[in-house]
């Protein structure tokens, strides 16, 4: 993985891609409170948790998927977090 080497991600944020990564399925259902159970698996706080998410979105690392109900309202469900092996600035 090459986040791993990547000198301008914090190495809590790097720390919080490992964890998605190991639980796609919690990440990619739209029902599971992603930040809880972060809060819940490493000493950091939300307001922590939330900003090494923040610096992943940044780097392109990470995307959040805002997910509404199946008729078409804007009533927001839920979302998708999504972790990509390649970010901004970063070829293949």
């Amino acid at each position: 993985m090459k986040i791993l080497y990547r000198n301008d991600v914090s190495l809590k944020a790097k720390s919080i891609y490992l964890i998605i990564r190991a639980n796609p399925e919690l990440f990619e259902s739209s029902k599971t409170n992603k930040i809880k159970f972060l809060t819940s698996v490493c000493r950091e706080g939300r307001e922590s948790v939330a900003n090494a998410t923040k610096e992943l979105v940044k780097h392109g690392l990470l995307h959040k998927e805002i997910c509404r109900d199946p008729e078409g309202r804007k009533t927001i469900t839920g979302s998708k977090w999504i972790v990509t092996e390649v970010g901004n600035g970063e070829e293949n």
